[in-house]
């Protein structure tokens, strides 16, 4: 049975689920990260929309750190409903890395780029909006033992809707639900791959 457990630490607001692209064309450059900006408390600190999520899987941290950080397993992952296809990606993630993809399923397809801007193996990366649809995106994945030999994931995302007239459609509560759904589908995607006999 999936474990799933979500926690308000901190947060001004818990969100809960998998990434969320508009419905719309119009996409927001995110703005250049101060060292202070790229803290992992950044969204806490400036009062950003913050969502965390975990769930325990039958690996270990180690597994679960390497499947992530490769950008064809995001593909797996995703919800049926999403495409997404890579333009341009390192096999593995690295410190600096780039990912950037085509998004659909959303409307009109979105293009995103995101960069690795921490990553301490096998406990925790975390990856920026560079260029995409909202005003923010951080996006924290932490790996840690938990109680039953296991590893817990930890999905932690501050992000900040857009501002203007898109704003206004896409909401903190719109944003919510398409991350409820998403995340609840890619916990089990996770669950399912890595505890296969030889995942």
């Amino acid at each position: 049975m999936m474990r799933r457990e979500s926690s308000r630490h901190g947060c001004r607001r818990r969100i809960r689920g998998h990434s969320f692209f508009p419905e719309h064309g119009w996409t927001n450059e995110s703005r250049p990260l101060s060292a202070d900006h790229q803290d992992q408390n950044y969204g806490k600190q400036f009062g950003m929309a913050c969502f965390e999520e975990c769930v325990s899987v039958a690996s270990t941290a180690e597994a679960a750190f390497e499947f992530l950080l490769r950008p064809a397993n995001a593909v797996l992952i995703s919800p049926p409903d999403v495409t997404m296809k890579i333009i341009d990606a390192p096999e593995r993630f690295e410190l600096g890395s780039r990912f950037e993809f085509h998004l659909g399923g959303f409307g009109p397809v979105q293009h995103v780029i995101y960069e690795i801007t921490h990553l301490s193996s096998p406990n925790q990366f975390t990856e920026t909006q560079r260029k995409g649809p909202l005003s923010e995106w951080v996006h924290e994945h932490i790996f840690m033992p938990d109680d039953s030999g296991g590893v817990l994931i930890t999905d932690r995302i501050t992000f900040e809707p857009p501002d203007g007239m898109l704003g206004f459609l896409l909401t903190e509560e719109r944003i919510l639900d398409s991350l409820k759904t998403g995340f609840g589908h890619r916990h089990q995607k996770i669950k399912e791959l890595l505890e296969q006999p030889n995942g």
